[in-house]
């Protein structure tokens, strides 16, 4: 965009290269449409995916590359969805955080010397939330 409001553009002959350059008025030409326009029916029209893709995107076991392709966004953004950090509303119905009592290793009867008794090699910390062999001592 120029400073008179402008658009230019540049373009090339592909038969003899030659170029020009051409400066059209932003309202000239076909009319403007915004993004918010064309995604009026959608109450989260902010949102390149529905809620329901997001939520297939996090239930899906394919390949990141794959969904990738099925929905026209990066790699990058399916990890972002998948690991809550994109859609978190969606994520969140989904996972909700835990609510509670932090358990800890140390308190279960099973841990002996700062080690798990079941030999768990992520034992430690908080883990034992989410240990089903957990019992308090």
């Amino acid at each position: 965009m120029t400073v008179r409001g402008e658009r230019r553009r540049r373009l090339q002959c592909n038969v003899c290269s030659h170029r020009w350059t051409v400066f059209t008025k932003e309202n000239e030409g076909r009319p403007y449409r915004s993004k918010w326009d064309t995604q009026a029916g959608r109450s989260d029209a902010w949102r390149r995916l529905s809620r329901e893709d997001a939520r297939t995107i996090i239930q899906s076991e394919l390949p990141q590359r794959n969904l990738a392709a099925i929905y026209g966004i990066t790699r990058q953004a399916i990890s972002l969805i998948q690991t809550g950090r994109m859609y978190k509303d969606v994520y969140w119905e989904l996972h909700p955080p835990r609510v509670g009592k932090m358990l800890y290793c140390r308190e279960c009867q099973n841990w002996n010397k700062d080690q798990c008794g079941f030999e768990f090699p992520e034992a430690g910390d908080d883990f034992a939330t989410e240990c089903v062999l957990f019992e308090a001592r």
